[in-house]
Formats: structure tokens, C-alpha cells, sequence
């Protein structure tokens, strides 16, 4: 796929919903967006962070919030902010396109994405050194690195149930916080380089696995593991159908807007379990 406009892209997904275990497993060729190369986030052929110098490019129209009347180009500018990309996801939503990220954000499972943002010096987001078991600063990676989330039910955004994270890499275990990249891609090798990426659901879990030549390791392949209910933190939305599900983790909530507050439930409704990649 050849996409000029950063508005462009695919979803690849099943035709039929999976059945209660599988595995899914594509090979991705081509991988080009965003991250340093050379060693810049402003590449010799005049993209930066993957984004082409040509026109505006902004995140219009997918703001969370705000003027949504103002013109494309007065929106913010992607190309110094963040470029991003679903290695593969499972979702409890048949049809997961098109919609905007904050859709995506409340119907993930398991999700192994990227999120590579320019020059970013913060500290929301590091990386784990497979090598060393030890987390390093975002800015200790290339802003290449693949990053392996199971969804939990709590809040990571505050109006939104089950957009935490449960972050298992070779430097341990790590819920919420700073978003970890389990392993961070090789950016002298794209875009040629292959990677396979595959999600499993058996025996009460979801399994995550990624495969190919990574920053300090070379060629490898890691598994990150997780029980529908491990440790009393469950998968959200993990059941595919009613009857695997207890109602353990529903609660109650107030919704405020212009009409008078009222109670909401928030149960886990089963999903139709679909695997993509965008």
C-alpha cells in the first residue's frame, strides 16, 4: 500500500467473527511510519517523523474535543506531534472502521500498536531494553518501538471505562503510568525489514507475540501472556458471548451532560472478537 495522504490507510480483517480459540498471525512488509532515521526525526528527503513536507497535515478531523467548524490547515500539525500505527489489535466491535481514536481507544482487548512522537522529551512514554531488563527514557529509543497493551476496566481517561494498561516486557510488569514499548523496531532496516506480529486467545487467555531483527537483541521473537482474569485485573471485554462472563466487574457511574444526571451501567457486553491491523 502506497498512501500519500496521512488521512488514507486499510483495516485488514476477518470475514467471519473467530471462534473461541485461534491464532492470528500476518507478516507485515513495508513498515515506514515515522521514528527517526539516521538518527533524526527530520529525514534527508525532507519528511519528518514520516509525515511529507507537502501541504498541511493536521489532525483534523479527529480531535477529542474542541472547534470542530475550524478549517483543516488551523488544526494541530501531526508532522511535530505523533505518527501512528495498529500492528494488530483485537476488538469487541464487529466493524471497527471507520471510526476515530477515541472509539478505537474504548474497544480494544489486546492491542500492539506505535506511537511515535517527534522529539518527544516528556514522560509518558519509555522504553524496556530486552538486553538489559531495565527501562530506559523515550528518548534513549528510536521512536520506533511496538507497544504491546492488555486493556484493563479501570480509567486511564477519566470518562472512560477500561482504557487502562497492562504492560508486561522483559523489564517486568507495569500497570498504567508511562506507556512501555516492549521492543523498538530497526530504522536502518526499513522499510525492507519484516516483522510478523500474531494474537492468540486459548485455555482462558490472550497471548501477544511479536517476531523480527529489534534494537539491541537482533532477531528474536517475545510472547506476553495474560488470563481473562489475572490477579484480579480482568481483559476488558474478554468474554465473546454472555454466559463467560459473571458481571464481577460491572459498576455504576454518573454521566453528566445537558440532561439531568442518571445512573449508567456498565456491564461487559460480549464483543464480536475481530482481529486488525491499520
Amino acid at each position: 500500500m502506497d498512501e500519500p495522504s496521512h488521512h488514507g490507510g486499510v483495516v485488514i480483517r476477518s470475514t467471519r467473527a473467530l471462534p473461541s480459540e485461534y491464532r492470528v498471525e500476518m507478516t507485515l512488509r513495508g513498515l515506514d511510519f515515522g521514528g527517526q532515521r539516521d538518527g533524526s526525526w527530520d529525514y534527508p528527503d525532507g519528511r519528518v517523523n514520516g509525515y511529507s513536507p507537502e501541504g498541511c497535515k493536521t489532525n483534523f478531523p479527529w480531535a477529542s474535543g474542541g472547534d470542530f467548524s475550524r478549517p483543516e490547515c488551523s488544526w494541530a500539525d501531526v508532522r511535530t506531534d505523533s505518527n501512528g500505527f495498529y500492528y494488530m489489535s483485537i476488538m469487541d466491535y464487529g466493524r471497527p472502521a471507520p471510526h476515530n481514536n477515541i472509539f478505537i481507544h474504548g474497544h480494544r482487548k489486546v492491542a500492539m500498536d506505535g506511537y511515535n512522537r517527534y522529539k518527544y522529551a516528556g514522560t509518558g512514554l519509555r522504553y524496556c531494553d530486552p538486553a538489559t531488563g531495565r527501562y530506559e527514557p523515550y528518548q534513549a529509543g528510536t521512536g520506533n518501538g511496538v507497544n504491546a497493551i492488555f486493556m484493563t476496566d479501570d480509567r486511564r481517561y477519566p470518562a472512560m471505562p477500561g482504557t487502562e494498561y497492562l504492560m508486561p516486557s522483559e523489564c517486568g510488569f507495569a500497570k498504567g503510568g508511562a506507556i512501555v514499548s516492549q521492543v523498538d523496531l530497526r530504522p536502518e532496516l526499513l522499510p525492507k525489514e519484516p516483522y510478523r506480529f500474531a494474537i492468540e486467545r486459548r485455555d482462558g487467555a490472550y497471548t501477544m507475540e511479536m517476531s523480527g531483527e529489534f534494537a539491541h537483541v537482533g532477531k528474536a521473537t517475545y510472547r506476553y501472556t495474560r488470563g481473562f482474569v489475572q490477579d484480579g485485573e480482568p481483559i476488558w471485554h474478554y468474554n465473546q458471548r454472555p454466559g463467560e462472563y459473571d458481571g464481577r466487574f460491572n459498576g455504576d457511574w454518573t454521566w453528566r451532560g445537558r440532561a439531568a444526571p442518571s445512573p449508567t451501567r456498565t456491564p461487559g457486553p460480549p464483543g464480536r472478537p475481530t482481529p486488525t491491523t491499520s
